[in-house]
């Protein structure tokens, strides 16, 4: 089956997703300003075009746009949104769709083939849709497997009061959605999504009403009019106020922006500066992206800012602009520093830089293995896999240049021979070609693959047979594309070796804050590491580390970092080396990785490092990563190990195999506060989140063993036999809290000798009985509770019997044969009770043993 997936293309070649790219801009002067010095009355739009298809690296799987027209007529539409989700072009197909309705609306308008300066601005502003003043735009990757449109920013909260009306997009991943949204949700909301864009956006809405109440009351009080009463909460609303209180208990990267209706803007980033911001302005424009270079290219401006971390850009409907503290900057900020390796465009002049000292670097390390493999200048051909690795090659090949420009001077001057003398040099070539993405894929893994080796190709002739290749990338994620395609058309130049280079250090840990990198399973690092482990007999701490981020799950220590410590960093790349290597493939394949310490020192202001590290400058971090290596233990790799979907609540083990197990454990799964349901052993029913576990033999201490290894906060046990038996008492004297009672307690469910007996010595009323040891003392008392009331008996055995050991008869005789039965089946004690018949009742109670809540009663109808 064939289809077209934009997203698919960018992991078919190997792309690591980034969240999203935004921009704000707001027009300062009125509209006859810019249709004079501009000559268009839609110079907003042209500009959020550029912006946006500048952006193109930073998300494909959608594309929004929204306008705002301040101070507009009343009845008057203000607010224009259009959104596109996952189309061959998804920038050019929203652009085209805002542009037929902005050109249809002039020809409505009557203004249709005009010269913008013959039009009336004040008639285009109020018939033209995207004609104000205030524009955001959104450029979007997922990093989850929703593509519609609605997912696409900017995402919007409406209201008939403009102050209320709030506009929001950005790039930003959230780790603790769920808090978040319980948080929504005991503030008396009903969010109807769980995503952290709405939870985001519900948040901050929270509080503009708050505030917008708060001055109303105020200004209300003063005895101002309703409309001025709104026109003085607009003009005072207090942003920094909302989003301090908004975005206190955020825990994540973010930049995000976001537009009220009268015209406030703000744009905030996170206190880590993890998700970068920039802004220009002057007294035309404030105009906001996610990277400087684009400004500086389609306003033709030098001078572009940061937006600080910790700190928001305000721009008031007045057209003040400020930057003000929103919540403390960390001591040590943590810019991603992946920004600046892979993500952002290389005409940035700092980037470009970086990217070159990236390069340099790696040089001594990368000539270094080359020698091991016997490589020489004279038989090494340097390249690099496109696109982004580009700069970093290019460093690399100049500071190899210039060190053996310096060996060879120094030689000179000392006569030492150098064998081929001033021959030496460094030869390089554009070996591989990576071709325009394949637009049409077939689903099946096996095709997949195939296609996946035709996405690179390589220029014959630059590599002689038995030379020695070495090819520089940017990253190596999960390894996939190395294996399945790069490595196998290299090797069609039959090198001797293939010394694979990468500017970046091992991906060892997931990213949380918005790159697509949230599977710890798919890293090929992870990989070498427990191959690793497990070749040398470590297993156990592949356990250890399990039961460490099991029993502390939610602190700020990495535990995972354990699983990397026993290995040197050769180690770990010889094996990675051995995992990429095709099957066949007859050159020797090597392969080296930056070190963290020279990526800090060619990018010394941007120090976020976590995902080759482990240290995360927020708890969440941690948190999702240990969440990350526990999915991966328990077979559930491919989930997601953060979000709401993630499931950071309570593992419940269920005890039984009953349809009452199963009509609790769905009851159970229905909380939000849970994670996952086991039923141990199940049965046929299913559910999501419940999982059958085969334990219908299992032992006290295994059944402690597996809380344990799941990580279980609660047990509830169905059935009465393990109650009886102490499973709870077990589980309890082992800090697991349990549903249920104790063995002494459930006595006298498990023993109805013991229950009536207690019942008579405490004066509860109850059906006369006997309890009988032997046959011949049961027949002794049928014929005596028989003979005092003429009526039937009923043969109980005492202990459980799975709601089958009881026999109801009328007569001396048949009383007499259903205690041979019973006898035969359960043994003794048994009892014999009179017969009562009448109505029945059944109240329950759930109690904690200090207090009880009543559940409504209910009345058991047996079978005729």
């Amino acid at each position: 089956m064939l289809r077209f997936d934009e997203k698919e293309a960018s992991r078919l070649t190997g792309d690591i997703g980034h969240e999203c790219g935004f921009a704000f801009l707001r027009l300062l002067k009125p509209m006859d300003y810019y249709i004079e010095k501009y000559g268009t009355c839609f110079y907003g739009l042209q500009k959020m075009y550029l912006l946006l298809e500048k952006q193109r690296n930073r998300g494909q799987d959608g594309a929004g746009l929204a306008n705002l027209k301040m101070n507009p007529q009343q009845g008057q539409r203000y607010i224009h949104r259009d959104r596109v989700s996952v189309t061959h072009d998804s920038i050019r197909e929203l652009f085209k769709r805002v542009m037929e309705q902005a050109e249809g609306a002039l020809e409505t308008a009557g203004l249709g083939g005009l010269e913008p300066d013959q039009m009336d601005s004040e008639i285009l502003k109020m018939k033209v849709p995207y004609t104000g003043e205030c524009f955001l735009g959104h450029v979007r990757y997922g990093t989850d497997s929703l593509n519609s449109y609605r997912e696409c920013h900017p995402v919007m909260r409406s209201s008939n009061w403009m102050s209320r009306s709030l506009l929001v997009a950005g790039n930003f991943n959230i780790t603790n959605t769920e808090e978040l949204f319980r948080s929504l949700v005991e503030l008396g909301q009903h969010p109807v999504e769980l995503s952290d864009t709405v939870t985001l956006l519900e948040k901050i809405g929270h509080y503009l009403d708050k505030e917008n109440n708060d001055l109303i009351v105020k200004y209300s009080a003063a005895g101002h009019p309703p409309r001025e009463c709104m026109k003085l909460v607009g003009a005072n609303i207090n942003l920094i106020k909302v989003l301090r209180k908004a975005l206190d208990r955020i825990d994540g990267g973010y930049a995000l922006t976001g537009l009220l209706g009268h015209g406030d803007a703000f744009v905030v980033r996170d206190p880590n500066g993890i998700r970068p911001a920039f802004y220009y302005h002057d007294d035309e424009i404030v105009v906001v992206a996610s990277e400087a270079p684009l400004i500086r290219s389609v306003f033709g401006v030098d001078k572009v800012d940061s937006v600080p971390a910790g700190a928001a850009l305000i721009v008031k409907a007045s057209g003040q602009v400020s930057v003000e503290c929103v919540l403390p900057a960390a001591p040590k900020l943590s810019q991603c520093s992946f920004e600046r390796i892979y993500f952002s465009r290389g005409n940035d002049a700092d980037v470009y830089r970086e990217r070159e000292r990236l390069g340099r670097l790696l040089a001594t390390r990368t000539l270094e293995r080359v020698g091991e493999v016997g490589g020489t200048f004279k038989n090494t051909v340097f390249s690099f896999i496109p696109n982004t690795s580009e700069f970093a090659f290019y460093g690399m090949v100049k500071q190899l240049r210039e060190d053996l420009y310096r060996e060879q001077r120094k030689a000179m001057e000392t006569g030492t021979n150098l064998g081929v003398g001033p021959l030496r040099r460094i030869e390089e070539e554009k070996v591989v070609h990576k071709d325009a993405k394949l637009r049409t894929f077939i689903q099946e893994d096996s095709s997949r693959k195939a296609m996946t080796m035709h996405a690179y190709d390589v220029h014959y002739g630059t590599v002689k047979e038995g030379e020695v290749l070495v090819a520089l990338d940017d990253s190596i994620v999960r390894g996939n594309t190395l294996k399945n395609a790069i490595l196998k058309t290299l090797e069609r130049l039959r090198p001797s070796s293939i010394v694979i280079v990468s500017s970046a250090p091992m991906i060892c840990y997931p990213d949380p804050y918005g790159i697509d990198m949230a599977k710890l399973a798919d890293f090929v690092a992870f990989k070498a590491a427990i191959a690793l482990l497990r070749s040398r007999g470590k297993e156990g701490i592949i356990e250890e580390v399990y039961e460490q981020c099991l029993q502390d799950a939610e602190s700020d220590v990495n535990y995972v970092k354990r699983i990397y410590e026993d290995f040197t960093q050769r180690e770990l790349e010889d094996k990675i080396a051995e995992i990429i290597q095709p099957e066949n493939c007859k050159a020797r394949v090597e392969v080296v990785f930056q070190t963290v310490g020279k990526l800090h020192e060619a990018i010394p202001e941007h120090l976020g490092d976590w995902y080759f590290t482990g240290n995360y400058p927020t708890l969440g971090g941690a948190v999702v990563c240990k969440r990350a290596f526990t999915l991966w233990m328990e077979g559930r790799g491919d989930e997601r190990c953060y979000g709401v979907s993630s499931g950071g609540g309570t593992n419940v083990l269920v005890v039984g195999s009953g349809g009452r197990e199963h009509a609790l454990a769905t009851a159970i799964a229905a909380s939000h506060k849970v994670k996952r349901v086991y039923v141990a052993p199940g049965n046929a029913g299913e559910h999501e989140k419940i999982m059958n576990i085969p334990a219908s033999n299992a032992s006290k201490d295994a059944i402690v063993a597996y809380c344990r290894k799941k990580h279980i906060s609660l047990v509830v046990i169905g059935p009465e036999q393990p109650l009886v038996e102490g499973v709870g008492d077990v589980l309890q004297s082992a800090g697991i809290p349990v549903f249920g009672p104790t063995a002494a307690a459930a006595e006298i469910e498990g023993s109805k000798a013991w229950a009536k007996g207690f019942m008579r010595r405490h004066d509860i009323p109850t059906a006369e009985f006997v309890t009988a040891t032997t046959l011949e003392e049961g027949e002794k008392a049928v014929e005596k509770i028989c003979s005092s009331d003429g009526g039937g008996v009923v043969v109980k055995a005492s202990g459980l019997a799975a709601g089958k050991g009881v026999i109801v008869v009328d007569t001396v005789e048949q009383g007499k044969e259903a205690l041979r039965e019973i006898f035969r089946l359960y043994g003794g004690p048994v009892v014999v009770e009179e017969l009562m018949e009448g109505p029945e009742v059944s109240v329950f109670a759930l109690t904690n043993g200090r207090n009880f809540v009543v559940l409504p009663p209910a009345r058991d109808h047996k079978r005729v």
